[in-house]
């Protein structure tokens, strides 16, 4: 691993070959680390990292940090939490529930650490691995940064407190934006939006440095972060100031579009409405996310809209409220039959798994077993639906049919 090179560990813990803690002059570490064919943090990664937390707690480090290598967690570990919920074994149903649990268990403690913590978000940051690094006093990107929310395609909604804490973090109109497309925010755009702290172009250095002022009590004092004023940026760190200027196009496109909710009377219907008027006078960004939204599923929409502007309330709910309420929706998502259809889309590829691309297959079937998948394309008919305007829908390629499909002509009697 790459913090291996600037330091030599004096003290080290495997948990399962799954999550190391090292202690290294006053610099501690979490190193989560994962198999080949393990993108995602299961269950036995949670019960680990509550160790390792407990282990950095009661070390001399005067920084905690998290790597999680390549990628952080790349996705949602849907699988696991389906095959875990299908299963005969009440133990193992009774897992696929306390993940949940566990992982709001292992937040608090994070919180609870009375160092500074931060999270090294490089690569893909998605589910539970967003979950920790929120949980962190600050999260650093770099160019390799992508952080996303795709659960709405897989009949889910954003979990490990991410309704309550996009709106706080980033407002309530991005936070339905990002929550309801699955776009990615690449590092900068974290940094400029608020959701990340600090943006660097060699994650390797700024570990060094940062090895350096751990190892030196006089660099550290007791303000409310740990850290002295200034800090990160003295490590080579850019903030949000360096990018908000360049993210002015974007505000502007999803606070027009996403700007709705329970304080002016709109909800969903309305974002979709304003992106629908929008498409049909040729607006791309209007285009591109409601082609986005339409991959996702109607259930999971609905309810991640309505949770994301409930929580951005103020005096509403805590925090804590907030996280208690969103567990009791993720144990009942789990049992319907839209996540069981989104998850098993995906294990079919009829659902993408790159965050990017939508819903661009559809699948022939019939009785005797006939099955086939057809490419979409996107075609302007000049077809109306409700308005005298023009609009673009997804048809299949006929001339596939022509090929491979017999005609019978039926005669009334």
């Amino acid at each position: 691993m790459r913090i291996d090179k600037h330091s030599r560990s004096s003290e080290t813990r495997d948990f399962k070959s799954l999550v190391e803690f090292q202690s290294i002059k006053g610099m501690g570490i979490i190193k989560i680390k994962r198999s080949k064919s393990t993108d995602y943090l299961m269950f036995d990664h949670l019960q680990a990292l509550l160790e390792a937390v407990d282990k950095a707690a009661a070390s001399d480090a005067k920084i905690v940090i998290f790597d999680g290598g390549r990628h952080l967690s790349i996705n949602t570990g849907i699988f696991e939490i389906l095959q875990n919920r299908l299963s005969a074994d009440k133990a193992t149903k009774e897992k696929s529930l306390a993940i949940h649990t566990l992982e709001k268990l292992l937040h608090e403690k994070i919180r609870a650490l009375i160092v500074p913590t931060i999270t090294l978000a490089t690569g893909t940051l998605s589910g539970r691995g967003l979950g920790i690094a929120i949980s962190t006093t600050f999260m650093i990107t770099d160019h390799t940064t992508k952080i996303a929310m795709p659960e709405v395609r897989y009949g889910f909604f954003p979990g490990a407190g991410a309704t309550w804490f996009l709106p706080h973090h980033i407002g309530t109109a991005a936070a339905k934006y990002f929550a309801l497309t699955g776009y990615p925010m690449s590092g900068k755009e974290a940094v400029g939006l608020g959701m990340a702290h600090g943006y660097t172009e060699d994650m390797d250095q700024f570990i060094a440095e940062l090895g350096k002022v751990a190892a030196d009590d006089n660099d550290l004092n007791q303000s409310e972060s740990g850290f002295p004023s200034g800090l990160l940026e003295k490590l080579g760190v850019k903030s949000k100031k360096e990018y908000k200027n360049n993210l002015k196009e974007l505000e502007s496109n999803i606070e027009n579009h996403f700007g709705f909710g329970q304080s002016n009377q709109g909800y969903l219907g309305d974002i979709c409405q304003s992106l629908g008027e929008a498409s049909r006078s040729g607006e791309l960004f209007a285009q591109k996310t409601l082609a986005a939204m339409r991959s996702g599923n109607a259930t999971s929409l609905w309810l991640t809209e309505f949770l994301i502007d409930t929580f951005s309330q103020e005096n509403l709910y805590a925090e804590a409220e907030a996280r208690e309420i969103e567990l009791s929706f993720m144990m009942e998502m789990t049992g319907t039959f839209a996540f069981f259809e989104g998850v098993l889309g995906l294990k079919k590829g009829i659902v993408p798994e790159s965050f990017e691309s939508h819903l661009d297959t559809i699948v022939l079937t019939d009785y005797e077993g006939f099955r086939t998948e057809i490419a979409a394309q996107y075609i302007n008919t000049g077809s109306v639906l409700e308005t005298n305007e023009p609009s673009n829908i997804r048809i299949m390629n006929m001339s596939f049919l022509k090929e491979n499909t017999t005609l019978v002509k039926i005669e009334s009697p």
